[in-house]
């Protein structure tokens, strides 16, 4: 019998002594997952675990995740814990404040009751501006809640990249807001509402951000002398969705060339012809001799324009034209050689 108490009592002792590891480990780092199942029943285990790391809360007991001083330890620890709670604790005001000073898009999951109390979905717009989305009707409809969300998403796009797929409605809408979305991440203009889109005043901004949004634009805006010039001034390839009248108009064409001798590719057939437009365009592009007339790839020079611009040029021009230029290269090494070799005697 002394025996049998003696073993159970040291059974008892080592037991005693494992939990007291297990409590300064998790006291530690938390890591309440890789613990035997009776310890996420131990509210002392539990708690230290959730107090190092409140993410430990989705591996405790299923009760525990009912206990508002549990749950609040380990929100304070971890905003993110509150997604392993009970639901009823997304209709706690103070639980709920906390974790959207630091997820405010995270006011989705909060209760009807919280969504329609301004003071709580300003907390969510200060940290997340497009979290007004998720306020109630009433609240979307205020125009100061607005005004307040669209400042906060402004500059909180100044350090932070959002995916303005997911921005609400409105701000889709809002010129201010969409130039500084597209300012900063040029694919998210697929995602401004397509009203903005037949606007002048918007369309000039933004093709002054990306030329190429010039493509999106309506038939009238296309044939827009002021908007495409805009475009083509920075991308002269851009000239490719103009109208077909802008594309022979000699305004829009010149300064198209310029910015890139490629651009003529896509103006009209007269234009090609016209040699000083082409002159324009291989002084830029070198192989834009491609897109210019017959005519003029064999004009003598065009193509020692192109040919000094990039050589590569001498495969669109025309055999006389790329014999006189390979023989003028040639004469011209052998002047300068013998300049050399005179320089090195003297």
């Amino acid at each position: 019998m002394a025996k049998l108490i003696s073993s159970k009592t040291e059974k008892a002792a080592q037991e005693a002594n494992k939990r007291q590891e297990i409590l300064e480990k998790v006291s530690r780092f938390g890591n309440l997952q890789s613990q035997e199942k009776k310890y996420k029943y131990d509210r002392e285990i539990v708690i230290a675990s959730v107090k190092a790391d409140g993410a430990s809360l989705a591996f405790a007991w299923k009760k525990f995740k009912s206990d508002p001083e549990i749950v609040k330890i380990a929100v304070e620890s971890n905003h993110e814990a509150i997604l392993h709670a009970d639901e009823q604790f997304f209709d706690d005001d103070d639980l709920v404040s906390k974790v959207l000073e630091k997820k405010g898009a995270w006011l989705y999951k909060a209760s009807e009751r919280l969504r329609d109390i301004e003071s709580i979905v300003r907390i969510a717009i200060k940290q997340c501006g497009f979290a007004i989305k998720y306020a109630s009707e009433r609240l979307q409809q205020d125009p100061n809640l607005y005004q307040f969300a669209k400042e906060c998403y402004i500059e909180q796009m100044k350090e932070r990249t959002f995916f303005f797929e997911y921005a609400p409605e409105a701000f889709k809408k809002d010129k201010d807001i969409v130039l500084v979305a597209v300012a900063k991440r040029k694919d998210d203009f697929e995602f401004i509402h397509t009203d903005l889109h037949k606007d002048i005043a918007t369309m000039m901004a933004l093709v002054k951000i990306d030329p190429f949004i010039l493509k999106y634009a309506p038939d009238e805006l296309k044939d827009r002398y002021t908007l495409v010039l805009e475009a083509v001034k920075k991308k002269g390839c851009v000239i490719q969705f103009a109208s077909e009248r802008l594309r022979n108009d000699i305004r829009i064409v010149n300064p198209a060339v310029q910015t890139s001798g490629f651009a003529l590719q896509y103006v009209g057939k007269t234009h090609q012809n016209n040699k000083d437009v082409v002159l324009l365009a291989v002084r830029s592009e070198g192989l834009a001799l491609e897109f210019a007339s017959k005519k003029l790839q064999g004009d003598l020079d065009v193509a020692r324009m192109a040919f000094y611009t990039d050589d590569r040029s001498s495969k669109f021009m025309s055999e006389k034209c790329r014999q006189t230029l390979v023989s003028e290269r040639l004469d011209h090494w052998l002047r300068m050689s013998r300049l050399e070799q005179k320089k090195s005697k003297s």
